[in-house]
């Protein structure tokens, strides 16, 4: 009876650690506190500030996804992992960050020496704090933990890294088709940019810290430094930018890093991680390939 019951046990927990069942426990945790963000700011006070507003719902809503996925994430799986460990967490970020705005700006200078994009006078920092919060720290923390720290890790676990690679940069990409206009083409260009690259900076370093910097750094390089549209979405930057031509040489109203200037650079900057992500070992081989040998 006894045996019986440890083999039941010992089955229930197959299953609970199966990498697919472990991904989409994680998944909902992480929607449901998001919502539970999305409810509770519904209380905050009308008539505030504009940048306290916006310091206060982002900065809460990233504050409840961080602590969520310390308290429950790690905790998850047969092969229990913290991909946000406080150790290496400035670096790792601030380095991230400099790449990322130091990617951008290739796009932007190689675009300026085609006579596609073009600074036409100085800007503000009226929007400063609302893209830091927004498209900078919230953006790129609750779409790294989701995409990276749950649905690529957990597809790697049971596919291996080649396919999680690509199954998780398309449903990126497909995430972030604009609604307006769900064109395929800006989805596969998203998902080989941003997908290939953050993922790649995740494998490399098997944390999130470096992937969360450069996400940062990549939009707010787009929507402050350089003025430019950041999928679709226009801000005050530091400088009023303005591009010119075909939208695949300038990215029309989406923005440059629809361009090929935008593709070329960050594709580059992705098989350069990829390269050295592999040479360090960090890739892994789908699971039952792992229970053969």
């Amino acid at each position: 009876m006894q045996n019986e019951r440890e083999d039941d046990r010992g089955a229930w927990l197959k299953i609970w650690h199966f990498p697919l069942v472990t991904m989409c426990v994680a998944a909902t945790a992480m929607i449901a506190v998001l919502g539970l963000s999305e409810w509770v700011m519904r209380f905050v006070p009308e008539g505030l500030d504009r940048n306290v507003d916006v310091i206060v719902r982002y900065g809460f809503t990233i504050l409840a996804a961080i602590l969520v996925y310390k308290l429950v994430i790690p905790r998850l799986g047969a092969h229990k992992h913290d991909d946000l460990p406080m150790r290496g967490a400035i670096s790792g970020m601030s380095l991230g960050l400099g790449a990322g705005i130091v990617v951008f700006s290739c796009v932007i200078a190689a675009a300026a020496i085609g006579g596609y994009y073009t600074i036409v006078g100085p800007g503000s920092w009226v929007d400063f704090i609302e893209i830091l919060m927004t498209t900078g720290l919230a953006a790129s923390v609750i779409e790294e933990i989701l995409f990276r720290g749950i649905l690529f890790r957990w597809l790697e676990e049971f596919s291996g890294s080649w396919i999680a690679l690509f199954l998780s940069s398309a449903i990126f990409g497909f995430m972030h088709l604009p609604s307006d206009n769900p064109n395929l083409l800006i989805g596969v260009i998203i998902a080989l940019e941003g997908g290939m690259l953050l993922t790649a900076a995740y494998m490399l370093t098997r944390n999130l810290w470096l992937a969360i910097g450069l996400h940062a750094g990549w939009n707010i390089a787009q929507a402050f430094i350089w003025g430019v549209p950041m999928k679709g979405f226009e801000f005050e930057g530091l400088v009023q930018g303005q591009t010119s031509g075909p939208a695949w040489l300038s990215g029309g109203t989406f923005g440059m890093e629809m361009s090929v200037f935008g593709v070329v650079v960050t594709v580059t900057a992705g098989l350069l991680l990829l390269r050295a992500a592999y040479r360090k070992g960090r890739f892994v081989p789908p699971m039952w390939k792992q229970e053969r040998s």
